[in-house]
């Protein structure tokens, strides 16, 4: 027989009972094997407290095994101890008394393995629920992040609501702003043309009173009507360019959105302005035209008096008149030409403004839908940020069922490792112990913190290079995520950082 006792590849360094040991009337004393299975019930019970539980299943067929292979080497004991002590005569009292010590000497190591299996029955149950716990707080906590994606989303789309809603307030601003400046320009299209015309009517009263006054004196008639002319046409530009003065005021206005407010004072006060100077102006034509009338009348008086030595000379100076009716005639057409050819360019100036201000209002609208195409895609990307988060918060809660189904199974598998140990336990206490025994080797697994710690890794015999492979699998597959064969076939490269990031490499 070996003088040590081996039991998962650990020696104890326990000595054998020899055959010198026992009674020479009886079989050994049961106290060497009851002191083995009490120090390997220590040792279990030491690994489990350190693993937390997570190698029961092993430790339990480990123990099995052993006890399997104990029982049939003490069998074997006590039947070459019979076959030497065949020719012995026993005695009766003595062997009774030793039977009697055995048995309450292994009812008191099975009551306390029993003890023993259920406080790593507990154990066990105490980690299962932590475990549990952490999965809770996992799901929990995807919940969160899922109403944290939620609230996101109805932020994006909230914002992408109210960006769409100051835009289109704007554009009804801008649209308002237009309408005014428009209708002001009408209306200031409209007063400057009744003044016109009511200018143009007064002038051309003026001009048919200065004529009828001038029938009777044929230079003062020429004179005033000259004047009336004159007149009328510095009426009619003096007009024009308000007019033109007022379109390029309301072009400007309608053109600058962002300068409307100042536009339109300034428009006011060209209107105020042109007001006073038309204000003015028909005071002084008033007053031109009363002096003129008083003239008319003091010539006319003259003229009578003066009538007859008038005619010859009058019909002299109404052939010279004539001579400057035509050429006037002539510089009337002249600068009615001119004027038509004014006008042409100011119409095409006009079509040019407005050309201008069709292209900048579709450049504008453009814009706009530019803007509508990127609160669209705001919104569809919004969309899509929360069916990401819908899609990870669904993949969070399949990973945390998973893992609490794995948890649940796990505990099962401990709850069977436990009841197997309790078996084993009984059966090893029920068993006849014999001298020592070496046990079955079981693969050979390590806790994270042993693979992790050089002073202890290296005593141990494993490969430095693939110590994460001495992990249990229900370990393993909790830090990379994964079995040992899926991990065995990714890249060397993503291996060895999943490794770096446990401190395996």
């Amino acid at each position: 027989m070996d003088d040590a006792f081996l039991l998962g590849g650990d020696s104890f360094g326990r000595p054998a009972t020899s055959a010198s040991s026992r009674d020479a009337f009886g079989p050994a004393a049961p106290s060497a094997s009851a002191a083995k299975v009490q120090l390997k019930a220590e040792e279990d019970n030491e690994e489990q407290e350190e693993d937390g539980g997570a190698n029961l299943k092993e430790d339990a067929a480990q123990l099995k095994a052993e006890t399997e292979d104990e029982a049939l080497l003490q069998a074997a004991e006590d039947a070459r101890l019979k076959a030497e002590e065949g020719g012995i005569q026993l005695k009766t009292e003595e062997k009774a008394r030793l039977k009697a010590q055995e048995e309450a000497q292994q009812k008191a190591e099975a009551e306390a393995e029993a003890r023993k299996a259920e406080e790593a029955k507990l154990k066990a149950e105490a980690a299962a629920r932590l475990k549990a716990e952490e999965a809770a707080q996992l799901k929990a906590e995807a919940e969160a992040e899922a109403q944290n994606a939620e609230e996101a989303r109805l932020k994006a789309e909230e914002e992408a609501r109210f960006k769409a809603e100051e835009e289109a307030a704007e554009e009804e601003a801008r649209l308002k702003a237009e309408e005014a400046a428009a209708k002001l320009k009408a209306e200031e299209e409209a007063r400057l043309k009744a003044e016109a015309e009511a200018e143009a009517r007064k002038v051309e009263e003026a001009r048919l009173k200065a004529e009828e006054e001038a029938r009777l004196k044929a230079e003062a008639e020429a004179r005033v009507k000259a004047e009336a002319e004159a007149e009328a046409r510095k009426a009619e530009e003096a007009r024009l360019k308000a007019e033109e003065e007022t379109r390029l005021k309301a072009e400007e206005e309608a053109r600058l959105k962002a300068e409307a407010e100042a536009e339109a004072r300034k428009a006011e006060e060209a209107r105020l302005k042109a007001e006073e100077e038309a204000r003015l102006k028909a005071e002084e034509e008033e007053e031109k035209a009363a002096q003129l009338q008083a003239e008319a009348e003091e010539e006319a008086r003259k003229a009578e008096e003066a009538r007859l030595k008038a005619e010859e000379e009058a019909r002299l100076k109404a052939e010279e008149e004539a001579a400057q009716l035509k050429a006037e005639e002539e510089a009337r057409l002249k600068a009615e030409e001119e004027a038509r050819l004014k006008a042409e360019e100011e119409a095409e100036a006009r079509l040019k403004a407005e050309e201008e201000a069709r292209l900048k209002a579709e450049d504008e609208a453009a814009q706009l839908k530019a803007e509508e195409a990127e609160a669209a895609q705001l919104k569809a990307e919004a969309e899509a940020e929360a069916r990401e988060a819908e899609e990870a918060r669904l993949k969070t809660e399949e990973e945390v069922r998973l893992k609490a189904e794995e948890a649940a199974a796990k505990l099962k598998a401990e709850e069977e490792a436990v009841l197997k140990l309790e078996g084993a336990q009984k059966a090893a206490a029920v068993e006849t112990p014999g001298g020592d025994s070496g046990g079955a080797g079981a693969e050979e697994v390590y806790t994270l913190e042993q693979l992790t710690d050089s002073t202890v890794w290296q005593k141990l015999n494993v490969v430095a290079t693939q110590r994460e492979v001495y992990l249990s699998q229900p370990v393993f597959e909790e830090l990379f995520g994964m079995g040992k064969d899926d991990f065995a076939k990714l890249p060397k490269w993503k291996r060895d950082g999943a490794k770096k990031k446990h401190g395996l490499f």
